[in-house]
């Protein structure tokens, strides 16, 4: 499951294996809203499988399988600046900000590739 996500692939097995059992599974039918605009940033979304849509004004994203989101306001400790709904039947592992928190006390080289990748999302304006 965790293969058929890019933002770990670069990551070594021991640092993935300490982030799955903190993930927490969460099956949504389409059309469920996940995430409102404004929100607090409180976790990172990983899709495992299905479609989510971020919708920004009149722009809209789709998330598919592999795809993570809400890294951004996670990291930075913010809101966040869209609203996410399935698109699809989806299944999303959600990180929550206080377990990353304590990974990165025994993982900080995950904790600083989270941290890179969502630094790269903000200045391109990717989330």
């Amino acid at each position: 499951l965790m293969s058929r996500i890019p933002m770990l692939a670069d990551l070594d097995a021991t640092a993935v294996a300490a982030m799955i059992p903190v993930l927490q599974a969460h099956n949504y039918p389409p059309n469920m809203k996940i995430v409102d605009d404004g929100s607090p940033g409180d976790a990172i979304y990983f899709v495992a499988s299905g479609r989510v849509v971020r919708r920004t004004g009149t722009d809209t994203r789709a998330y598919d399988t592999g795809d993570v989101f809400g890294t951004v306001a996670m990291i930075q400790g913010d809101t966040h600046h869209a609203a996410f709904h399935t698109g699809s039947k989806c299944r999303l592992l959600k990180l929550h900000r206080e377990d990353f928190l304590r990974l990165e006390l025994t993982h900080p080289t995950l904790a600083r590739h989270i941290r890179r990748i969502a630094d790269e999302r903000s200045q391109s304006g990717e989330e």
